[in-house]
């Protein structure tokens, strides 16, 4: 019989940690939309940068197997070829502490942003898949002696459509298909490349699903989905342009508070 999916709970990275686009931050590629006032800036005292044991403890509190997080690339390089240091091995302490509370840990190389330096239309420029495919190397090696499983993209043609067919992210165009159609072959050929270095025992199918879901619908979602983890998005409520407006939780004044049900639980499913 096949084993359920591992029942996790997602933390998104930019909309959350805070440290990105303003001065002397980590720059990504909303950094020009924000300074212009085209998209919201994420807001400040949300931020679980230096917070994110406390998001672990909930997340097991909850019940949760394990937690994925994104090492935001733009935090890792802010520059090319320039690592932070500081930010892989706060990272590492996060990956740590999901070890030391025995849940499981899940890391996503590119979520919803990218860095700065790598343009708005990274996916079309030829140069991007010798860097991706580098940054991704790198991941492995910083994090992946402290991971139960390792995806490369969280949603990999969304970042392709939303730019270039609905306007929602950069390069914030609308109906550019050919440009779109050209961006999906080259970024799905980076997808390929990447995986293929990862190795056996960190591969796993995932199925994301909102936060607003209650527990005895998860549970349905897990009866049925045909993965491995199954991820609930997010844990923590962010802000700025990739929020969504989901979460469990909330950071306020660096205090972490509970936006679902004190009795919410997915022990039961796990």
């Amino acid at each position: 019989m096949t084993p359920p999916p591992f029942v996790m709970a997602a933390l998104d990275g930019y909309s959350i940690e805070g440290g990105f686009d303003g001065p002397h931050q980590a720059p990504t590629c909303y950094t020009a939309a924000i300074a212009l006032g085209q998209v919201p800036a994420v807001e400040s005292g949300g931020w679980t940068w230096e917070h994110y044991r406390d998001a672990a403890d909930l997340a097991q509190a909850w019940g949760f197997d394990g937690v994925r997080i994104v090492a935001e690339w733009a935090r890792c390089e802010p520059q090319p070829h320039q690592r932070d240091a500081e930010a892989i091995a706060n990272y590492r302490d996060v990956l740590k502490g999901l070890r030391e509370r025995g849940l499981r840990s899940s890391l996503v190389v590119v979520d919803r942003v990218w860095p700065s330096w790598l343009g708005p239309e990274a996916w079309l420029l030829p140069w991007v898949p010798v860097e991706f495919q580098r940054h991704v190397e790198e991941a492995l090696e910083n994090f992946g002696d402290l991971l139960d499983s390792f995806h490369i993209f969280s949603d990999r043609d969304g970042l392709v459509r939303r730019g270039f067919l609905t306007g929602e992210i950069p390069p914030f165009r609308k109906g550019s298909r050919e440009d779109c159609n050209d961006a999906l072959t080259q970024i799905a050929a980076m997808d390929e490349r990447a995986r293929a270095i990862i190795p056996s025992e960190l591969r796993a199918r995932s199925v994301e699903v909102s936060s607003q879901l209650s527990p005895s619908a998860l549970w349905s979602v897990v009866q049925h989905a045909e993965a491995d983890e199954v991820v609930v998005r997010g844990l923590v409520r962010g802000s700025g342009p990739v929020a969504t407006g989901d979460g469990l939780s909330e950071m306020h004044e660096g205090i972490l508070i509970r936006r679902a049900p004190d009795n919410y639980s997915v022990k039961e499913i796990s």
